[in-house]
């Protein structure tokens, strides 16, 4: 897990930005393969690797050492507001800890809403959209937001990819796990909203997304197993009741809620010396069970 304080979340303002090389992406899957040339940034966020201005959808394999597959996969989907991937701590890092246990896990690159190439441009706009959302009453903030459709449509596109080519990377198609992160948690939660032929999970775990009610329209079979996190010191989510719990509870599905006394919104896989470090091998541990 990366060292951080606990100011350095996805809710906090940016402090410092700058621009890094394009890294090698040993075995990029691209999701188009027709697509031109992705003109994506890497930025150092606060200290932490973002990924920006992503146009083509694609897919970051991680696998588990030679020999030690447990035959499954888990579609990781890290958050950043819709603006950037926060690639390291709610995704590459995520998906190495789950590739240890056996699990072959992809990272998601979905598409994101355009920012400037600037750095100082970008903090500006990305500072404005935070202080926006947390200007409003704390039972309010996130309420109306939901993921935008291109981002909903590539983990559609993802899940199917992964399970027509289950057979060739030696996973069950039918025990594709997901774990969403903010952003990557509302795409997950649009995923059982509106289900679709082979784009729902078999199990789904959402960290520090809308803990509202799904509408009460939405088919009661699409909800699979959920694993759900948040800190109650979440300043965007953090008082919005239980109500989705709820929600699968009267669908008769089986739900696990770990509700945290401190961890901020965005701890990932960051150590922070909160309770809520210990969310991943309590995913793991609900996850080896499904």
């Amino acid at each position: 897990m990366t060292a951080a304080t606990p100011t350095q979340t996805n809710a906090s303002p940016i402090t410092t930005a700058s621009p890094l090389a394009t890294p090698a992406e040993p075995g990029l899957i691209a999701l188009w393969p027709d697509a031109p040339a992705p003109n994506e940034q890497w930025t150092l966020r606060n200290g932490l690797r973002v990924l920006r201005n992503v146009a083509s959808p694609a897919l970051l394999p991680v696998l588990p050492p030679a020999g030690q597959g447990n035959g499954r996969a888990v579609l990781v989907v890290p958050g950043g507001g819709f603006r950037f991937l926060a690639i390291d701590h709610e995704g590459l890092e995520v998906a190495q800890a789950l590739a240890q246990a056996g699990y072959t896990a992809y990272v998601l690159k979905y598409r994101v809403l355009p920012t400037a190439v600037d750095s100082a441009t970008f903090v500006a706009e990305y500072d404005r959209f935070i202080a926006s959302a947390l200007s409003r009453p704390a039972d309010e903030r996130g309420r109306g937001g939901s993921a935008p459709a291109p981002a909903v449509d590539d983990a559609r596109l993802a899940l199917r990819w992964l399970r027509g080519h289950s057979a060739v990377a030696q996973f069950d198609a039918e025990r594709i796990g997901y774990v969403g992160f903010s952003a990557g948690a509302l795409i997950g939660r649009a995923l059982v909203e509106a289900p679709e032929p082979g784009a729902v999970p078999h199990s789904l775990a959402l960290l520090y997304g809308s803990m509202l009610a799904l509408p009460d329209d939405r088919p009661a079979a699409s909800l699979p197993p959920l694993f759900l996190a948040m800190a109650d010191n979440d300043p965007l989510f953090g008082r919005q009741g239980f109500a989705l719990v709820e929600s699968w509870q009267r669908a008769g599905q089986r739900v696990e809620l770990h509700w945290y006394e401190r961890g901020d919104h965005g701890f990932g896989m960051q150590t922070l010396g909160c309770t809520s470090d210990a969310w991943f091998d309590a995913y793991r541990a609900w996850l080896a069970r499904q």
